[in-house]
């Protein structure tokens, strides 16, 4: 498998391109590659890569036909692990080790999976989680989602922390990309509308007027 060295945007998703194995999952996804790497920008899905552990996972965001979530060894291009997402289509995904992974679904909840099997589950978004971000320790975990809000959870304890409501309930503050600030005590947030937010998530102030996101 042979990396490029640019990067694709997928919505929010920046990742290195490469040639993927024969996947019936990615097919079903709608993932077109060209013969030089390249991908269309007609995927209805995520790819997250573990760099530590050079795994790929892919989900599909398609509410009520596809459920499904693969994990594939980039090295040896097989796949290590299948199963469904609890009938919810998981709209976010991000790594905590190996095979202990978050989903923030469409039902909107998050759920907590170890080697496919679901051992939580986080409830207090309203609509589809869009995206999540853990911090550096692994310790808590961001999520925001399509009725513009922003959660913090503690991870260990599957537990809502604090809230804050980017712009109100509507489909253009929908939170679509999500990010911890350097020193973790911050958060980043671009919405539908293409504005990009920064909180601190103590005294919930802003940290920069909302600006356009590039």
């Amino acid at each position: 498998m042979q990396f490029c060295q640019n990067s694709q945007r997928v919505g929010s998703l920046l990742f290195a391109t490469a040639p993927p194995p024969a996947s019936r999952h990615i097919q079903q996804l709608g993932l077109k590659w060209r013969s030089d790497g390249e991908v269309r920008e007609d995927f209805k899905g995520y790819l997250v890569f573990s760099e530590s552990e050079g795994l790929l996972a892919t989900g599909a965001s398609k509410p009520h036909t596809d459920s499904h979530l693969e994990i594939w060894n980039t090295a040896s291009q097989t796949l290590e692990l299948s199963h469904e997402t609890d009938n919810s289509s998981s709209a976010s995904f991000v790594w905590l080790s190996d095979f202990h992974y978050l989903t923030g679904s469409n039902d909107s909840l998050i759920r907590l999976w170890n080697q496919g099997r679901c051992e939580g589950v986080m409830a207090g978004h309203s609509d589809w989680i869009r995206s999540m971000a853990v911090s550096r320790g692994q310790e808590w975990l961001l999520s925001g989602g399509m009725d513009g809000g922003v959660r913090l959870w503690d991870i260990g304890r599957l537990a809502a922390v604090d809230a804050l409501v980017i712009g109100g309930n509507t489909a253009m503050n929908s939170v679509q990309s999500l990010a911890f600030t350097a020193n973790q005590a911050g958060c980043v947030a671009v919405t539908r509308e293409g504005f990009l937010h920064g909180y601190d998530l103590r005294s919930h102030q802003c940290l920069f007027p909302s600006v356009p996101s590039t």
